[in-house]
């Protein structure tokens, strides 16, 4: 059976600004709690999805995906290898809904260390 992603916010793009503030709750996190992997953390929006990946060796690995449902509701969804497929994911403290850094919770045990 085919999986499918489901919209279940508004169909609204992430703008330059809300991507720079992700952006830098991205790094904020990760200078916390993984220092030695921040600066190999990549990030990037596209439409309404933001996606995290680590860069191994020059290649970005694919880690999670983010889409926006409300202001600072966002899925998770947890990449399938590299088949630009996502699995849905729960946040560890708040089910379906959560935040970037309830993300970056999910990822901490899949970075390279």
């Amino acid at each position: 059976m085919k999986q499918q992603w489901v919209l279940v916010g508004k169909d609204e793009k992430i703008t330059k600004i809300e991507c720079e503030d992700l952006q830098r709750r991205v790094a904020n996190f990760a200078q916390r709690y993984c220092p030695k992997q921040a600066p190999s953390l990549d990030t990037k929006a596209r439409g309404r999805f933001f996606y995290i990946g680590q860069k191994i060796r020059g290649v970005v690995l694919p880690l999670c995906r983010l889409e926006k449902c409300d202001d600072n509701q966002w899925t998770l969804g947890f990449a399938a290898g590299f088949s630009n497929r996502y699995q849905p994911c729960l946040f560890p403290h708040t089910g379906w809904y959560g935040t970037v850094e309830g993300a970056m919770e999910v990822i901490l045990p899949f970075l390279d260390v």
